[in-house]
C-alpha cells in the first residue's frame, strides 16, 4: 500500500504529508496512483498465470484510524506490524491448505 494510493482513511498528520507533498514533489502523487492502479489490475492475473502469490495488503491498513505511515513512503511501527500480521494470516491460509 501507498498513502497516495490507500483505502485506508487518512490521519490528520497523513492528510498534512499528502498536502504538503503536492507542491514538494510535483506529480509524484498522481504517477504513484497510476503505478498502483496497474499493479491492482494486471498482478493478480499475472501471479495466476505465473504460479505466484500477489496480495493487495491495503486491505491491512484500510480500517485503521491512526496514523501508520510515518512519511510520504514509509510505514511505521503500527503500520509495518499491520501489514507483517496481514501477510502472516495470508500465508499461514495458504499453507494449510497446502497440506
Amino acid at each position: 500500500p501507498t498513502i497516495y494510493d490507500t483505502k485506508k482513511t487518512l490521519s490528520e498528520y497523513e492528510a498534512y504529508l499528502l498536502r504538503h507533498n503536492r507542491t514538494r514533489l510535483v506529480w509524484f502523487s498522481e504517477y504513484t496512483r497510476m503505478c498502483y492502479a496497474l499493479y491492482r489490475e494486471r498482478f493478480p492475473k499475472l501471479a495466476e498465470d505465473e504460479s505466484f502469490l500477489f496480495l493487495d495488503s491495503d486491505a491491512a491498513i484500510s480500517n485503521e484510524r491512526s496514523t501508520v505511515f510515518d512519511d510520504h513512503v514509509h510505514f511505521g511501527d503500527r503500520g509495518y506490524r499491520l501489514i507483517a500480521d496481514h501477510l502472516s494470516a495470508n500465508l499461514r491460509d495458504l499453507l494449510a491448505h497446502k497440506r
